[in-house]
């Protein structure tokens, strides 16, 4: 099992393979859209802080190879209000609709996959 990425590196050149390089090429393609690195010198925005992370890498019961970015939360500063979302309750979305239906507003709904931005769902 690697412990970084050039440990990942070395073994698939042991094992003549890419199978470690692959699996870490896949996750950062995934994650990618979830932040932006800056450029040395560049200002960071208002309300931005920085993040930092480490890999988790994992062999699956059927042997695909896994690695996961998983961010360092204990070194991020606690937000000043909560960012979760609570659980939508039956009689919210009711109301919700009811307003829409009353006010002839159009509903539009749609399902998220892997943090990708609502510009890229269809």
């Amino acid at each position: 099992m690697p412990t970084s990425i050039e440990h990942g590196k070395r073994l698939d050149k042991e094992n003549g393979n890419i199978i470690w390089v692959d699996a870490f090429t896949e996750e950062m393609t995934n994650v990618s859209v979830a932040f932006e690195v800056l450029e040395e010198g560049e200002y960071v925005p208002v309300g931005w802080s920085k993040s930092t992370g480490h890999l988790i890498w994992d062999v699956k019961m059927d042997f695909t190879r896994k690695c996961r970015w998983v961010k360092d939360g204990h070194r991020t500063p606690d937000p000043k209000v909560s960012n979760y979302a609570g659980v939508v309750s039956r009689d919210s979305v009711r109301i919700a609709l009811t307003y829409d239906a009353l006010n002839d507003l159009d509903c539009d709904s749609c399902r998220y996959s892997k943090c990708l931005p609502p510009s890229s769902v269809f």
